[in-house]
């Protein structure tokens, strides 16, 4: 069986607040820098490929006080080293794994995802990837989905898709993917695939 994952809120947890924080950026500054930083008008284009990572960093150093400039600039560079992986999703990717199963990742990010993927640990047994900021597509429309079928030469119905997003699932059962809204449960996610396989 091939086993899709989402990525953020599925396999990491992305909070910005938590991350912000983890700069040892405090108080009214970690609000700015959260709202700043994380902004859904700059990630909805890094998502979609419209923005790569030096433009987002330019943006955000114009909204944001001289004296937060560092942080952002370190933060750019490494944020996404920092999403903590949720409670026993590594322990399902392993166990997939070992049970023969392929592990796919359909995300949207940013295309600078498709240089560091190899070194964030949860993703390095992966056998495919694909990142909407790369191909131009993402989710919830159904061109990534059957991008990706594509690219790893699958189908539909031997496939499994976990991901926080409603309408993602949606878009995915649609195309014949046996689906999971993930609810930040391993177990209610592993209970699903073992189910469904």
């Amino acid at each position: 069986m091939n086993i899709l994952f989402d990525f953020g809120l599925t396999l990491v947890d992305f909070a910005p607040s938590r991350i912000v924080k983890s700069y040892g950026i405090a108080g009214d500054d970690a609000k700015t820098m959260a709202d700043v930083f994380f902004a859904r008008k700059y990630f909805d284009k890094l998502d979609s490929g419209e923005m790569d990572k030096e433009a987002h960093l330019k943006e955000v150093l114009n909204e944001l006080p001289k004296h937060l400039h560092n942080y952002a600039k370190l933060m750019s560079d490494n944020w996404i080293f920092n999403l903590p992986v949720i409670e026993g999703m590594d322990n399902l990717i392993t166990k997939l794994k070992n049970d023969g199963h392929k592990i796919y990742l359909i995300s949207n990010i940013s295309s600078y995802m498709e240089d560091i993927y190899k070194d964030i640990w949860i993703l390095r047994n992966f056998d495919g990837y694909v990142f909407s900021g790369v191909v131009k597509m993402h989710k919830p429309n159904a061109d990534i989905f059957k991008y990706a079928i594509e690219k790893f030469g699958i189908k539909a119905k031997d496939c499994i898709f976990i991901d926080d997003n409603k309408e993602n699932i949606n878009t995915a059962k649609s195309l014949g993917i046996a689906s999971f809204l993930f609810d930040g449960n391993a177990e209610h996610a592993e209970e699903f695939i073992y189910n469904n396989i």
